[in-house]
């Protein structure tokens, strides 16, 4: 097994926390949370950037090679159930979500371009976060070359 298998989980989840941390200092400290733009908008376009990275490598490995798609296979034991969670790797996959990482990455750009300093400017980074942890991750869940058949 290649090693960006082993880190290919990262690439919804980096997102997610990045998103997570913001929204809990937002909760937590409100005002000076909204006067922190530079940072937060660091911290977000950071975590979204070691996805498009990760992705990128992903769809390299899988371009370089020509091999049946990699499944992920995770059963934690949640509170005494089992979870069986499944991540799908294959060529069109990876170009699907390296395409989409970056496209959120130039849309958080832009995000930071147009509301730079204005009300609300956290929450819809906090927003952005989820949104695009939640999307990588559907990209990631199903076989998007047995979805398009």
């Amino acid at each position: 097994m290649a090693p960006i298998y082993e880190y290919s989980w990262l690439i919804p989840i980096v997102p997610f926390f990045g998103a997570s941390i913001i929204g809990l200092l937002l909760l937590a400290f409100s005002r000076t949370m909204n006067r922190l733009s530079k940072p937060v908008f660091a911290i977000s376009a950071g975590c979204l950037s070691i996805s498009a990275i990760l992705s990128c490598f992903l769809l390299a490995h899988e371009l370089a090679k020509d091999s049946l798609p990699y499944v992920f296979d995770y059963n934690p034991s949640i509170f005494g159930s089992n979870l069986h969670i499944s991540f799908f790797a294959d060529s069109l996959t990876s170009s699907v979500i390296t395409v989409f990482s970056t496209g959120l990455l130039v849309l958080m750009m832009i995000v930071h371009n147009r509301n730079y300093r204005k009300v609300g400017y956290v929450r819809n980074f906090v927003s952005l976060g989820f949104l695009s942890s939640t999307l990588l991750l559907l990209l990631f869940l199903y076989p998007l070359s047995e979805v398009l058949k």
